[in-house]
């Protein structure tokens, strides 16, 4: 006889709030906040809608600054803060989508966001115009990626923009610098590497379900690249790319801060692995929020930002974790008195319990568990580590 396990993995977190190591600092507003940029001098600049929250003090206190347009005689700009640069203690470069006349413009401040001049301003082209995403190298040298394919270029630290032809039509979602002339950058269902500046593009990864953030540690050549239900990682500078396992919920938000450590935001919680995403940790973050932004300065100083004014930062690297328990059965079926072996997805290190149909069976890694009753059969890991647990269902 046969048994059936089913293979739908839900997720249970028992963390304890006690170890939260994220301050709440969220801002008072319903609006969704879509990126953020911090630097060890205690700048912190955060997108918003219609303008930027400020703070000098590494985010103890934050202010909103309304966004006005120097060109315009300090008009009102409207639309969305959806990536900011810092580039001087009182000035940063956004691209956005902003609502004037279809135009596509790349704005600067040097003032700390109380005016902002037109970088770029262009109304030619398919419509709706606007940028996604920049991102610069140590020697001010800039790529913003946006709509139908627009790739701008700047080399003054985004005081200027030019217009590259990518030969693309895709809604271009989010570029990094990797190194040298290297950048990636990716649009829904594909990554795309140019060795030369953006000035010609190849594909170098498709058939993705949804690819929408790209993130590559400073100094190194290893990279990820995720989205809804997929998570990719590179070693080689974004050349090739393989699949991980991702935690839990849709990505929304990735940081790189090194080749092994990386940090995903999901709409399920906050994310982090120290082993090139082999496996996951959870943090506890009061007053969490889909997070669509993610920013460490260093190992220690991060901040994230996402839905309805949420903001948190944390001093000491986010502080003590939960562990993610996913696991897989090499097989949905077995025979009475087989034994079935389970692909635990966990830290070796940590502890834990298989627990078939509630009964207790192994405390090892990856045992084989043995089925002596007919009938579905439903499989338990509980994953344990710093005095916190998870536990998956099979």
């Amino acid at each position: 006889m046969r048994y059936t396990m089913l293979l739908l993995i839900s997720f249970m977190l028992i963390a304890s709030y006690s170890h939260a190591q994220w301050t709440d600092i969220s801002y008072p507003t319903s609006n969704r906040l879509y990126c953020v940029s911090s630097d060890a001098n205690g700048q912190v600049w955060i997108g918003g809608i219609n303008g930027i929250l400020r703070s000098t003090n590494g985010g103890s206190t934050l202010n909103f600054v309304n966004a006005v347009d120097g060109n315009l005689g300090n008009a009102q700009i409207f639309g969305s803060f959806d990536d900011l640069y810092i580039t001087g203690p009182n000035s940063a470069i956004s691209a956005g989508l902003f609502f004037l006349g279809n135009n596509l413009i790349m704005y600067g401040t040097v003032n700390n966001g109380a005016s902002w001049t037109q970088q770029y301003n262009s109304s030619t082209g398919s419509t709706p115009r606007y940028m996604n995403a920049l991102a610069f190298n140590a020697a001010g040298f800039g790529l913003s990626v946006g709509s139908y394919g627009r790739v701008l270029t700047s080399s003054n630290n985004g005081n200027s923009w030019g217009a590259l032809n990518s030969g693309l039509t895709a809604d271009l979602k989010d570029i990094a610098w990797v190194g040298g002339s290297n950048w990636v950058m990716v649009s829904d269902n594909a990554i795309y590497r140019s060795i030369n500046n953006g000035l010609t593009w190849t594909q170098v990864g498709t058939s993705f379900s949804t690819i929408e953030r790209v993130s590559f540690a400073p100094n190194f050549s290893t990279g990820y690249a995720g989205g809804y239900g997929q998570l990719q990682k590179s070693n080689d500078g974004g050349q090739t790319w393989s699949d991980l396992r991702e935690p839990p919920g849709t990505i929304r938000s990735l940081f790189a801060y090194s080749a092994d450590t990386v940090y995903v935001g999901t709409t399920s919680g906050l994310y982090r692995s120290v082993s090139g995403g082999q496996y996951w940790e959870s943090f506890s973050v009061p007053g969490f929020e889909t997070p669509y932004g993610i920013h460490f300065y260093d190992g220690l100083n991060g901040m994230v930002v996402g839905d309805s004014g949420f903001v948190a930062k944390t001093t000491n690297g986010g502080g003590i974790t939960t562990p993610v328990s996913q696991f897989e059965p090499s097989a949905t079926q077995v025979c009475d008195g087989s034994s079935l072996s389970m692909n635990n997805y966990g830290n070796p290190s940590w502890s834990y319990q298989w627990i078939v149909n509630g009964v207790l069976q192994s405390t090892q890694y990856a045992p084989a568990l043995t089925f002596t009753t007919p009938g579905t059969a439903t499989i338990q890991l509980v994953s344990s580590a710093n005095g916190n647990s998870d536990t998956a269902t099979s």
